[in-house]
């Protein structure tokens, strides 16, 4: 899954990677990472009120989720990697017209019953 960043991230990444929210059906912490060190620098990092300070915590948690061999960094890529198991997922048969196809896949996609 690719994960763009934001310009200024803070309270969405509590849903990407918080231990509340690890549990709740809907959340966007689909690896269900529950690390307490984690929910420490998400509190800091939303509690950041300069940009040297965001910058700060936001590289610490990158340090603590690439230790948990959470995140495999990959800064570039020219094509769109998915993947599914033919025959087992279905899709809407109208498509966007502009859309990211990893964004896209996850959030329209539905299994088969």
């Amino acid at each position: 899954m690719r994960l763009p960043g934001r310009e200024a991230p803070g309270a969405d990444l509590v849903d990407l990677w918080g231990s509340q929210s690890a549990d709740v059906e809907g959340s966007n912490n689909w690896i269900g990472v529950k690390n307490p060190a984690v929910d420490a620098i998400l509190n800091e990092v939303v509690a950041a009120r300069t940009r040297p300070q965001l910058v700060a915590r936001l590289r610490a948690l990158d340090r603590v989720l690439r230790f948990g061999y959470y995140v495999v960094p990959q800064y570039f890529s020219n094509t769109y990697r998915v993947s599914y198991r033919a025959g087992k997922f279905e899709q809407p048969e109208v498509k966007p017209q502009y859309y990211q196809a990893e964004d896209w896949v996850t959030t329209t996609w539905w299994r088969k019953k």
